[in-house]
């Protein structure tokens, strides 16, 4: 019995990694922040290169999939460019991350930022959101239906937030536009 329900505990872990993760902290929020300049930098230099058509973090929400810009990023760079993902690790490695630790903690730091700043400026966006019909899409000229499509995708990313992450993100949102230029975009 008691292996049974030991098993149980490891699968349901094993299954929803989230569920089991920690809240986001002060301490990881601004080591990343911390990163950002330099990153971008490097991502700059690469696309100047062509070696990647956008630079870390830019990526937006889509409908049904999971927004990660930056594990996305570097996934593709250790796939394509071993020795910029090298490179990448030795300018992190100061703050006290791997690449994937990286990737994954700018993913959190992003998403709360982007519901941060959602849940500010516009406060009634889920009932806003739920008065449109998603049925409705296909009848809208393909520009508007893109934006109402990228709208949907910002409310999945933002509800699926954890109030935590939100909390340990809230202090920095003026440190994450200052390092990014999100503010001027």
């Amino acid at each position: 019995m008691i292996k049974t329900l030991a098993a149980a505990f490891a699968l349901f872990f094993a299954v929803s990694p989230a569920l089991a993760e920690a809240p986001l902290s002060d301490d990881q929020v601004t080591r990343f922040i911390a990163t950002l300049r330099p990153v971008e930098e490097m991502g700059k230099r690469l696309e100047a290169e062509g070696k990647i058509a956008e630079t870390f973090g830019e990526e937006k929400p889509t409908l049904g999939s999971e927004f990660k810009p930056y594990s996305k990023g570097v996934a593709s760079l250790k796939r394509d460019y071993p020795g910029e993902y090298a490179a990448l690790g030795g300018a992190l490695k100061p703050h006290g991350f791997s690449q994937d630790e990286w990737a994954a903690t700018g993913d959190r730091v992003m998403r709360a930022y982007i519901a941060v700043k959602l849940e500010k400026e516009n406060p009634d966006y889920e009932k806003q959101m739920a008065a449109m019909d998603p049925s409705m899409l296909s009848q809208l000229p393909p520009q508007m239906r893109a934006q109402i499509e990228g709208a949907f995708a910002m409310i999945e990313t933002v509800k699926s937030t954890p109030a935590a992450d939100k909390a340990a993100v809230k202090p920095h949102v003026a440190a994450i536009e200052a390092a990014t230029d999100i503010a001027a975009h």
